[in-house]
């Protein structure tokens, strides 16, 4: 995951437990506020679905390494031996019986063994009266079937992945856009409140791991937990009770402290 995002996110989860604490009295502001959280509440939720889709894409690029080098080491070598030593033999060309290097692309790799068992076909009954055996010819079929499989599905997972990343950018680049304009609420509202401002300022700085805390007496603010990429993750901000859900409140804006 890209480190920025998750910066993003739990910054933007600071924010969103400062808002709650101290709620805009302006009626548009507090619109605003409401779709900063729900779209915040989407990011979190992109956020999870990435990772999950992410660590199904790299298990589909396993599966499908795993199933090319069963197909190669079982199958494709005996059969590209056999099939050059049987058409030699019986004074035919043996120059289609070349089994694929292993350091081939994937399509390559392909397009060779598709060609390879092509090739087993036309000249099964050579290759069956010098001892191949229809069981290894019918395994040869189905491990090329299996890899194409294989491809497919990886493919599929990678484009499954790619789509909800950018789903998850583009989502929270729509909350830094809200995260910027609620500042500029907060800039205004807090301008003759110093320490109120201060806290502001350190609630939205991107990259904190906590939100800054107050002088003893006057109430303090915690951080989220840091979301770490692992399975499963919480999303940047969220706890135990959901993501988005506030550990301790920011410090709440009193009416001795108001202009």
């Amino acid at each position: 995951m890209n480190r920025s995002i998750t910066k993003k996110l739990e910054m933007a989860a600071r924010v969103q437990e400062w808002q709650r604490a101290n709620p805009p009295t302006d009626r548009n502001q507090a619109a605003i506020g409401e779709r900063f959280e729900a779209l915040l509440a989407q990011a979190q939720a992109l956020f999870l679905e990435e990772h999950s889709q992410r660590l199904a894409a790299a298990a589909a690029t396993r599966q499908r390494n795993a199933v090319r080098r069963t197909l190669q080491s079982q199958v494709v070598r005996t059969v590209a031996r056999i099939g050059a030593y049987a058409t030699r033999k019986e004074g035919q060309a043996a120059s289609r019986f070349v089994a694929p290097p292993q350091n081939v692309g994937i399509a390559e790799f392909l397009a060779r063994t598709a060609s390879l068992l092509e090739a087993a076909r036309e000249h099964q009954d050579a290759l069956l009266r010098h001892g191949l055996t229809k069981a290894q010819l019918t395994a040869f079929a189905a491990g090329l079937a299996g890899f194409r499989e294989a491809i497919s599905q990886e493919q599929a997972a990678r484009q499954l992945h790619g789509a909800t990343r950018v789903a998850l950018e583009r989502a929270v680049g729509e909350v830094s856009e809200l995260v910027g304009l609620i500042d500029a609420f907060n800039t205004a509202r807090y301008e003759a409140d110093a320490r109120m401002q201060g806290l502001w300022r350190g609630a939205r700085v991107l990259g904190r791991g906590s939100a800054p805390r107050a002088k003893r007496g006057e109430g303090a603010a915690t951080a989220p937990a840091t979301a770490a990429d692992s399975a499963p993750p919480a999303a940047p901000g969220g706890t135990a009770s959901g993501p988005g859900s506030p550990a301790e409140p920011p410090p709440a804006e009193h009416e001795d402290h108001a202009a």
